[in-house]
């Protein structure tokens, strides 16, 4: 099959789950055989377009004029050349991202676009968060309007979106992330007992209810370090997250609290395998990749329970679901991990085996591209084609 994928998250240097997710799959099918490119738009104000061959896909990217309007401009450009792909034969199905609204307003083409729902720009899914832009609303509406067919990531952020987003019961077909280059190695905590939060420290991921509760977890396991990785962000109110964290704790060393910064998932994969629990208290969650990895690695785990968290991890099995506007419940749901090795083992054995099962690259891969050959059997029996 020839599989074109759209994403301005792509590697080397990617920018979150998406970026992920998109290489895996892309990299995964083009070792099965197929032919795949990936497309996508550069930073605002480049004036080249790249293209580049890496692993087996061919990567293009355009540029994104500086004047306002020119995101309208480049998202034109970037359906102008995939018509051009689809006319030659050279694709045969479109795979998108929700987010960005890269195929908003897009004309027809002879192949099916597929609409991929990683999460959501337009809507607010933390109570903290500033209003969304109009416009980031529009992109995403019209993109998942445009879409011959829609797949999400979890039943939770598929029925977000085609209820809040689309005002309609649409179709939408789920299926989860993979988890790829990881190993096969199992959880062996190391002492002290550490806690790792990951996957960017960023006011809707939770990270400032846990900082709230830290020192109680403190109190009953003196010894336990709180690893920070991911990249520093701004508050809503406009500070840094590191520096809120520092402020609120004073002596964030003398309680263990170490900011890691951004790591490889090589590196971060290795640091669950050690830690004693993973803390993930996010106010939502389309899917959670760092959830699913950490799972994938057997390391007990604290999951928020909105958004894919039950979809995830059953509580008290696979790990512990908290409601992180609750912030006791995080610190509860760590001490009963802390002080519970046998209860901890138990439930990373669990999630390492939901992991394989659910979320092992060739196992997803064979259902993305069953989803396309439907996707474009559909197609042609609506005489598209």
């Amino acid at each position: 099959m020839k599989i074109c994928f759209l994403s301005c998250e792509y590697g080397p240097n990617l920018a979150g789950g998406e970026g992920v997710v998109t290489q895996s799959l892309a990299e995964g099918m083009a070792a099965l055989g197929h032919r795949v490119r990936v497309a996508g738009l550069l930073e605002r104000g480049c004036r080249e377009a790249c293209l580049e061959e890496r692993n087996g896909v061919t990567i293009h990217r355009l540029p994104i004029p500086l004047p306002r309007g020119g995101g309208v401009w480049a998202r034109h450009q970037l359906w102008k050349q995939v018509l051009a792909w689809a006319k030659a034969g050279e694709i045969d199905v479109v795979d998108a991202p929700l987010g960005r609204g890269l195929v908003a307003g897009w004309g027809g083409l002879p192949v099916p676009v597929v609409v991929r729902i990683h999460g959501t720009r337009a809507a607010r899914m933390s109570p903290l968060a500033p209003p969304v832009p109009l416009v980031s609303q529009w992109f995403e509406r019209h993109a998942a309007q445009r879409a011959d067919a829609l797949c999400a990531v979890s039943r939770s952020v598929a029925q977000f979106v085609t209820r809040r987003i689309l005002g309609e019961n649409r179709e939408c077909t789920v299926i989860p992330n993979p988890v790829s280059g990881l190993g096969d190695a199992y959880w062996h905590p190391q002492a002290p007992p550490s806690v790792v939060y990951s996957g960017g420290m960023n006011e809707c991921k939770g990270i400032c209810e846990l900082i709230r509760v830290w020192a109680r977890v403190r109190r009953r396991v003196p010894e336990a370090r709180l690893l920070l990785f991911g990249r520093d962000s701004r508050m809503y109110n406009g500070a840094s997250v590191r520096d809120w964290v520092c402020d609120f704790l004073r002596d964030p060393k003398g309680l263990g609290v170490e900011f890691r910064g951004h790591v490889s998932r090589e590196e971060l994969a290795l640091a669950y395998r050690q830690a004693g629990a993973v803390v993930l208290p996010s106010h939502y969650e389309a899917f959670g990749m760092a959830a699913a990895e950490a799972m994938w690695c057997g390391c007990p785990l604290v999951f928020t329970q909105y958004g894919s968290g039950p979809e995830l991890i059953r509580d008290g099995v696979e790990g512990l679901l908290v409601n992180p506007h609750q912030p006791d419940s995080i610190a509860e749901a760590l001490l009963r991990i802390l002080l519970d090795p046998e209860f901890a083992a138990g439930m990373g054995r669990a999630a390492a085996e939901k992991a394989r099962a659910e979320f092992a690259i060739d196992r997803v891969l064979a259902r993305n591209l069953q989803f396309y050959e439907d996707c474009r059997a559909r197609f042609a029996a609506a005489g598209n084609r």
